[in-house]
């Protein structure tokens, strides 16, 4: 009989964990500091070195390794688009759609995982309540956009 599949396991799957290792003194001090000033760990202020490389440098992405983020930014509108199957709002999907407009008075910019794990819930749900529940993120007076796997409050809310 098989096993039912576990949630993590299948976010470590598709997001698996990288390991790196700081060899140099210089560099482990500056990431130190950026976690204690932004009061995040080590690994997210890696986390948020990687995201604003990627953001900072498509055009070399390109050039340099032939990745098209575009391309990856359909990829994966086109695997979040069968959450949008399930239209019915759930009991927790209600009570994150009443705390955003709270969260969003203190961010302006999230990223999806980080606030996936701010809310203690998978990257899913915070796709299928951005993506499929929009409006209703409208009527509480919320304007958000989503671009390169970051969640942005437009001004004026």
């Amino acid at each position: 009989m098989p096993s039912k599949s576990d949630p993590q396991e299948d976010s470590e799957e598709k997001n698996p964990r990288i390991s790196v290792k700081i060899q140099d003194d210089f560099d482990y001090r500056v990431i130190t500091k950026m976690a204690k000033n932004r009061d995040t760990s080590l690994s997210g202020a890696v986390r948020e070195i990687v995201h604003q490389f990627i953001s900072q440098n498509t055009d070399t992405l390109k050039k340099i390794y032939g990745i098209d983020i575009d391309e990856i930014n359909d990829e994966i509108i086109l695997e979040t688009t069968s959450l949008s199957l399930d239209k019915e709002l759930k009991t927790l999907e209600k009570e994150l759609i009443e705390e955003l407009p709270v969260f969003f008075k203190l961010v302006e910019i999230v990223d999806i995982t980080d606030l996936a794990e701010h809310f203690d819930v998978p990257v899913k749900t915070i796709k299928k309540i951005i993506f499929t529940h929009g409006n209703l993120i409208k009527e509480k007076g919320l304007n958000l956009v989503v671009k390169e796997g970051r969640i942005y409050k437009l001004s004026g809310d």
